[in-house]
């Protein structure tokens, strides 16, 4: 009866404790995210601990030393702030070495406080130098010296006439002693039709200062030439010879010189122009191409490009009807001749492939060879090959292909 009882009473504690089990199961507080980052910034005269901001925190508790055992937490003072930034201007000195972190604050009903962000190490923000002021006039820079700055910074940006970023970079670093900076130079060798260039300065405080702001930013307009055209080459299709050239930015017109002849010159609006009725015998033509027009307004005609020197020339027929007969001792080899052409290579191959006979310089039609030259003795009949190409005459007319013949010296008895 006693061990009923016993029973009855813990399965009591089982069935009531279950919905306290699970309820608190239900209620448990979920841990917000670590910070991440933590940095000491200096806003004009305000220095700041700024941290990433947690939508789900209530609060940020920033904590601060400067002392050298900053492993040791009790070294830290805290700073709540309901923002993620915390003023620490009146704890600052410059040129010290503050360590830091930060944990977020939870609501402690939905979420509980954060784990500590790691300990960060930073020296502290410096005064800056006072920022220039800059202008410029006929192509320099002008601007006031700086009380505690060493160097200037000059940086430059360059867009088109698209408002698209060409370049942008430091242009130039100078000494403290400087107050007045020659740009001309850095538009010599822009060649666009229309650039922007924007300028700012930066000083470069001596020990002890930190670098200014930028000063304010001027831009300058100046009129470019366009870019000389390049890359200039010629292609054949269907027997038509084209002129071809990269395309000039800018440019909607260009000038095509042949020969130095300008006053035939070509006018084209494309970066193609056919030269096929201008290839009127075969020699050395020189092309040369100018871009000489713009869709903006403020433009110059580019420079005359580099010439492109082309030689027009062709190869040379084979010569045709190639026939062999034997007379005699003698084998007969003929062919009609090529119109001016001034030589031809003769090539005599045996059954095997071998080179039994060459004459480069040959100038008659009509050619006798000895038997004998070919075969000291004539054992047999000699299957041979004859091969007959035109040679070249200067560098304009080239050799033509081989005509070649299949020949059977028999032998007589």
């Amino acid at each position: 009866m006693k061990k009923k009882i016993i029973n009855s009473f813990i399965m009591f504690l089982l069935v009531f404790s279950l919905p306290l089990i699970f309820f608190g199961c239900k209620n448990k507080l979920k841990v917000l995210t670590t910070p991440i980052s933590v940095g000491m910034v200096k806003n004009n005269e305000q220095v700041l601990l700024v941290t990433d901001e947690n939508i789900y925190a209530t609060g940020y508790r920033f904590y601060l030393t400067n002392n050298s055992n900053y492993e040791n937490l009790d070294n830290y003072i805290m700073l709540y702030s309901e923002e993620n930034s915390v003023d620490i201007t009146n704890y600052y000195s410059e040129n010290v070495t503050y360590h830091f972190f930060v944990k977020y604050v939870g609501d402690n009903k939905t979420y509980k406080d954060s784990l500590n962000s790691e300990i960060k190490s930073q020296v502290a923000p410096l005064s800056k130098v006072q920022a220039p002021y800059i202008q410029i006039i006929d192509e320099k820079v002008y601007f006031f010296r700086i009380m505690n700055a060493q160097s200037y910074e000059l940086y430059e940006t360059i867009t088109n006439s698209n408002n698209e970023v060409v370049s942008s970079e430091k242009a130039l670093t100078l000494n403290s002693e400087t107050f007045e900076i020659d740009i001309s130079n850095r538009f010599a060798d822009v060649n666009a039709p229309y650039y922007t260039f924007s300028y700012k300065l930066k000083a470069i405080a001596e020990d002890g200062y930190a670098d200014s702001d930028f000063s304010n930013e001027i831009t300058y307009v100046k009129n470019i030439t366009l870019e000389k055209p390049n890359n200039l080459f010629v292609t054949t299709n269907d027997n038509k010879y084209f002129l071809n050239w990269d395309k000039v930015n800018y440019a909607t017109k260009y000038k095509v010189i042949i020969n130095n002849n300008f006053e035939n010159a070509i006018i084209t609006d494309k970066n193609k122009v056919e030269i096929t009725n201008c290839l009127t015998e075969y020699s050395l033509y020189g092309f040369k191409v100018q871009a000489i027009e713009s869709d903006v307004l403020s433009y110059k005609e580019s420079e005359i490009s580099e010439v492109l020197e082309y030689k027009f020339t062709t190869n040379f027929a084979s010569p045709s009807n190639l026939s062999a007969s034997r007379n005699g001792e003698y084998l007969n080899i003929t062919f009609d001749g090529v119109s001016l052409a001034q030589s031809y290579t003769l090539e005599i191959y045996n059954n095997q492939e071998e080179k039994i006979y060459y004459d480069n310089s040959v100038t008659t039609n009509n050619i006798l060879l000895g038997i004998n030259e070919l075969f000291s003795v004539l054992t047999s009949d000699q299957n041979i090959t004859i091969k007959l190409k035109t040679n070249n005459v200067g560098e304009y007319y080239l050799e033509s292909s081989f005509a070649s013949l299949d020949f059977t010296i028999v032998k007589t008895y």
